[in-house]
């Protein structure tokens, strides 16, 4: 119900006359209100008066493939390829930032600033050596 009437709104009288839930409070309040009531009224006076309108079979079966269609509602389009592209990247480029993210920043240990290159260079040298001179 509209707060400004108080009345039922056009859109509640709709559901009402279709059968469709309604809040309670309006549904009480279409039952104790005459004006709501004559609302109701010429709505039912307009359905007698098109059912009475003669109508040839063709006009018949437009009307039911006009009334299935409505129904039906707009026809389901498939989403566009574009946008199913564009939502995988979104998808994908949100997941490799929150997992970088995540990431640890670095496994490897920092390297100590004194350290002498030149050690690992000596024992690959003389495991070089040992291999060409396997008796000495």
């Amino acid at each position: 119900m509209s707060n400004s009437t108080l009345h039922a709104t056009t859109a509640e009288l709709d559901r009402l006359r279709a059968g469709l839930p309604v809040d309670a409070r309006t549904g009480t309040h279409v039952d104790g209100c005459p004006l709501c009531q004559t609302a109701m009224g010429r709505w039912h006076q307009r359905a007698a008066a098109i059912r009475e309108v003669p109508l040839s079979a063709g006009q018949r079966n437009r009307l039911r493939a006009a009334r299935l269609q409505a129904l039906d509602g707009a026809p389901r389009q498939r989403p566009s390829r574009w946008r199913l592209v564009a939502a995988s990247a979104g998808v994908f480029g949100v997941a490799l930032a929150f997992g970088l993210w995540l990431a640890p920043q670095s496994t490897l240990a920092p390297m100590d600033a004194h350290a002498d290159i030149y050690t690992d260079s000596d024992f690959y040298l003389w495991l070089e050596n040992r291999e060409q001179n396997p008796g000495s």
